[in-house]
Order: C-alpha cells, then structure tokens, then sequence
C-alpha cells in the first residue's frame, strides 16, 4: 500500500510539475487580491514539494 502511495506521488507530481511550469495558470476570481494571480510558479513549487514527499516516503524503511 506504500509503494502504490508514494507511486501515485511521484507520478502525479511529475505531471503536474509539467503542466505547472510548461502553462500560465491565471487566477479569475471574484476576490481581489485572487484576480489575476499568477499561479503556476506557487503550483509549481507545492507539486516539487510532493515529488520529495513521494520520494522520501518510497525510500523510508517501514518500522511497523
């Protein structure tokens, strides 16, 4: 079940490292310090922070 978790994590943070730094994610809401955002490096860098908490949960050693 850990292996197929932090899988999940690597995998689904390798995707949305790509989508994050390849697109211009822009924030439209009705809020007005969220309109207009730019998002995509904040994305980015939460995405980067899940790959390494995929990663050290994939290599930790059980000790149950």
């Amino acid at each position: 079940m850990k292996l197929i978790l932090s899988l999940v994590l690597v995998i689904g943070s390798l995707v949305g490292i790509a989508v994050c730094f390849t697109s211009d994610i822009v924030a439209d809401s009705s809020m007005a310090f969220l309109n207009g955002m730019d998002l995509s490096v904040k994305f980015g860098i939460f995405f980067i922070a899940v790959f390494l908490g995929g990663l050290s949960l994939l290599f930790s050693r059980d000790t149950i």
